[in-house]
């Protein structure tokens, strides 16, 4: 309802980035099951201008109730169910916020999913702040199965990380009220999104208490606060 980052067809009507109440009639003017979002958990979030749909999990599910729902992958899945959305590298691990006795500045992690090395050369890295980007240099290459960790500052992410080698460094921090991490290929198309809050779906334990978050599900619904924990 708000794919603020992704090219989108228009439709006949607006709908709201806060919430809204939407009904489907037959011709008779018998209502159907309706369903009333709002753009907070446990709604799914990333609906919200991280260019993913909001989703049923089965086509069969009750559209009223928000258990049904899930963030669906980059793009939506217009006239077809949701299926796994097969993403080649996810978000792991993030630190937005660590505190004055574990400084490390802002970090995140990301994991290459497949058997098969990725070419990240040319791709961006963006955050809520549209404007805030960096362009991954030429020659970055995800291996198969390998993680790669971004910084803001790398002499504070050394301190206490001597031996982890960090890739590029990030122009921009991510915020403590909660945030956006967008990739974007050399195209300019956004290809992963993740949304993270600091609230109690996500748990606030990593809002400047050294802890980061870390997911711990498989079912790549990367935005449900449910599936990170600390670490």
């Amino acid at each position: 309802y708000n794919n603020n980052h992704i090219n989108k067809e228009s439709v006949p009507a607006h709908l709201s980035k806060m919430n809204e109440a939407l009904k489907l009639f037959d011709t008779s003017g018998t209502e159907f099951p309706s369903v009333a979002y709002h753009n907070s958990q446990p709604w799914p979030i990333a609906a919200d201008g991280a260019g993913r749909a909001m989703e049923l999990k089965h086509d069969s599910a009750h559209c009223g109730d928000v258990a049904n729902w899930r963030n669906g992958c980059v793009g939506g899945s217009p006239g077809a169910s949701f299926q796994d959305c097969n993403e080649k590298f996810i978000v792991t691990e993030i630190n937005y916020n660590s505190g004055q006795v574990i400084d490390a500045g802002t970090w995140f992690e990301i994991l290459n999913t497949t058997n098969q090395s990725i070419n990240l050369s040319g791709y961006s890295i963006r955050n809520k702040d549209f404007e805030n980007k960096i362009t991954l240099a030429s020659g970055t290459l995800l291996s198969p199965g390998g993680r790669l960790v971004f910084c803001n500052n790398f002499k504070k992410f050394a301190n206490f990380f001597p031996t982890q080698k960090v890739i590029q460094l990030l122009n921009f921090s991510l915020d403590n009220g909660g945030d956006k991490i967008l990739f974007y290929n050399p195209n300019d198309t956004l290809v992963f999104s993740v949304v993270f809050e600091d609230t109690l779906a996500f748990t606030n334990q990593a809002n400047g208490t050294g802890y980061t978050l870390d997911y711990n599900n498989t079912n790549n619904d990367y935005s449900q606060g449910i599936n990170w924990s600390i670490a």
